[in-house]
């Protein structure tokens, strides 16, 4: 964050609001991963959908979303269904 904040101009950082949908997730499951997006740095977890299906996240530079998503799955999303299956 310090880098992005410090070395970067506003040109060259793309904050996002993404749509990330986990409807495979039990609601318990789609709690916890918010909290491990938001601990992530440069991106924070602002809504829950009432189906916990959806998850509202914004990212600090996110110039690529699927890129985004794709690592939440491979890094937290993943890890957590084995965890708690």
């Amino acid at each position: 964050m310090i880098k992005i904040i410090l070395f970067k101009s506003n040109a060259d950082i793309h904050p996002q609001i993404i749509q990330y949908h986990v409807p495979d997730l039990a609601p318990h499951q789609t709690l916890i991963l918010s909290q491990c997006i938001t601990l992530t740095p440069g991106t924070t977890s602002i809504d829950i959908s009432t189906d916990y299906k959806t998850i509202t996240i914004h990212c600090i530079d996110a110039k690529n979303p699927e890129a985004v998503t794709q690592d939440i799955d491979t890094h937290l999303k993943k890890p957590l269904k084995e965890f708690t299956e």
